[in-house]
């Protein structure tokens, strides 16, 4: 997943809630300076932080492709630094802050339908 949306939008929010879905173990905690959290439950979540990554070359020294392909559910927030390396299958989601504080608009967007790799 995609996950888009200006600074405290609720991004890391939104994966510790899914991370929380698939009954991860340890606590999510934000990966802005390690980059990558995996976090163990039912599946395998990989909680991607690109914010500090410059572009989708040094995304993929970073091994984020290799997330792809583990077998889990990868989150990644600031995703259009590395948008060439984003699998055809990815679901974007945005998130924007609304009138009040605690208040939040969320779109999510399917991938195509003919989408597999």
């Amino acid at each position: 997943m995609a996950l888009t949306g200006d600074l405290g939008a609720g991004k890391t929010v939104f994966a510790r809630g899914v991370a929380r879905a698939f009954r991860a173990r340890e606590p999510v905690h934000s990966p802005t300076f390690t980059l990558i959290n995996e976090y163990h439950g039912d599946r395998i979540v990989f909680h991607a932080d690109l914010y500090r990554v410059a572009d989708a070359r040094e995304a993929e020294e970073l091994g984020l492709e290799e997330c792809f392909e583990g077998g889990g559910v990868t989150l990644i927030e600031w995703p259009e630094r590395a948008e060439a390396l984003l699998p055809p299958r990815a679901w974007r989601v945005e998130l924007r802050l609304g009138a009040t504080p605690n208040e939040r608009a969320i779109r999510i967007r399917a991938p195509d339908a003919g989408a597999r790799a």
